[in-house]
């Protein structure tokens, strides 16, 4: 036994803590009712490492769906009835790819994400749309986060950055359909301290916001944390 799992202070500490306690998915645990949401919120930003709480949550009224739907966290920045930038969850049946279509683009924009995901749009005017995620404990994480095109016909052409505490950790860009740009922290993890954030980021890379839905999965697990309360170094259970 390592002497890690040895370390314990306090009765509290003998108590089970759940596998799914020390793991977030930013699909799975997205939420529509609440912003802060546990460790997640959904923001946006007039430059990377910047963030401002959206606190309008709505349908996307420019778009129309097939085989599905989505509700909406917004920004403040009017473009006809649409409020950007917007990170919103797509419903649908499990399994599903739902598709939508943007009559502000006269039905151009093809945006294509599975049922059960995410999607981020930064907004005209340079604003960012932004995902935060921040620490309950103070340890070591391991972080995946894939950024890709949901537009199918045009293909987004957005910058996208992954951000610690306001410094940067990658920068890279997603450009045309099926582009792909992701960030991994390594099989030894990153550290972040209790109270710290993680922002996963999408701006409109200097061309215009149009055409710019860009899907995002994240992951994060923790590898080894501190107690918030007790302070003593525990391995979360596998």
């Amino acid at each position: 036994m390592s002497i890690k799992r040895l370390m314990v202070t306090s009765l509290a500490a003998l108590v089970a803590v759940p596998a799914a306690a020390w793991q977030w998915n930013l699909a799975e645990d997205f939420s529509v009712t609440k912003n802060r949401n546990g460790q997640w919120a959904y923001g946006s930003a007039n430059a990377p490492g910047r963030f401002a709480l959206m606190r309008k949550i709505g349908p996307l009224g420019t778009y129309t769906f097939d085989r599905g739907g989505a509700a909406a966290w917004q920004g403040t920045v009017g473009v006809g009835p649409e409020y950007y930038p917007f990170i919103a969850k797509i419903f649908g049946q499990p399994g599903t790819v739902v598709t939508m279509s943007d009559s502000l683009t006269g039905g151009g924009a093809n945006v294509k994400q599975r049922a059960g995901g995410v999607v981020l749009h930064p907004g005209p005017n340079s604003e960012h749309a932004v995902v935060r995620w921040r620490a309950k404990a103070t340890g070591t994480y391991h972080v995946a986060a894939i950024f890709y095109s949901c537009d199918a016909n045009i293909g987004a052409s957005t910058a996208v950055h992954v951000y610690k505490a306001g410094a940067p950790l990658f920068t890279g860009s997603v450009a045309g359909p099926a582009s792909t740009s992701a960030w991994m922290s390594g099989n030894a993890g990153i550290y972040v301290g209790q109270g710290e954030h993680l922002d996963f980021i999408v701006g409109n890379g200097g061309n215009g916001f149009s055409y710019d839905s860009t899907c995002l999965d994240v992951t994060i697990r923790a590898l080894d944390v501190r107690s918030p309360s007790e302070g003593p170094e525990i391995e979360p259970p596998t």
